[in-house]
């Protein structure tokens, strides 16, 4: 009988350890621009949006973060979080719905996304940086001349969390214990 006991606290404690590493979905989004760098971008509807002006390619773009510390749940890359796939879905509130929007994400190359205002950009994972953070940049292009107002930033994905360190080293001293008793009870 203590054979099978021990056996069962084996087995039981090898598949909490293992259950501890699980894929998990992270939300980061920026629904109001009050509190965020805008040197000469003017917030509207009480800061729910932020004037853009048409201003591609010389002009200034207006810059901002995404913090997978600030996501729901937290990510934290610096622990060993490992992000396997996100999306970035912008959304420009435009009357006209004639203006041009064009994104850089993480510095990289301006992607123009035409008339889309609710454009979506797959993240390519190296985007992020060591401590979790992806630069987005925005400039519109309009022959009329007048912006859009970027209304929301949505970033979204799916992480595996690293183990808990103690949970781990909870399972090697249970290991440990149990393979102590198996060799007392020979």
């Amino acid at each position: 009988m203590k054979k099978y006991s021990i056996a069962i606290l084996v087995a039981a404690l090898i598949a909490l350890t293992a259950g501890s590493v699980s894929a998990d979905v992270f939300n980061n989004n920026i629904e109001n621009w009050t509190g965020y760098q805008y040197g000469g971008f003017t917030l509207v509807a009480g800061g729910a949006r932020i004037n853009i002006p048409n201003n591609y390619p010389s002009g200034p773009s207006f810059q901002y973060e995404h913090v997978l510390l600030d996501s729901d749940p937290s990510v934290d890359l610096a622990a060993g979080d490992v992000v396997n796939s996100a999306t970035l879905s912008l959304g420009f509130y435009d009357g006209r719905g004639t203006e041009y929007t064009a994104t850089s994400i993480a510095g990289g190359a301006w992607q123009l996304t035409g008339i889309d205002l609710t454009p979506d950009f797959d993240i390519t994972v190296d985007w992020f940086t060591a401590d979790g953070k992806l630069g987005v940049s925005i400039q519109v292009f309009n022959q009329g001349g007048s912006g859009v107002q970027l209304d929301y930033s949505r970033l979204a994905g799916d992480f595996t969390k690293v183990p808990v360190p103690g949970a781990v080293l909870l399972g090697m001293l249970g290991l440990s214990v149990a393979g102590a008793r198996l060799r007392k009870n020979r």
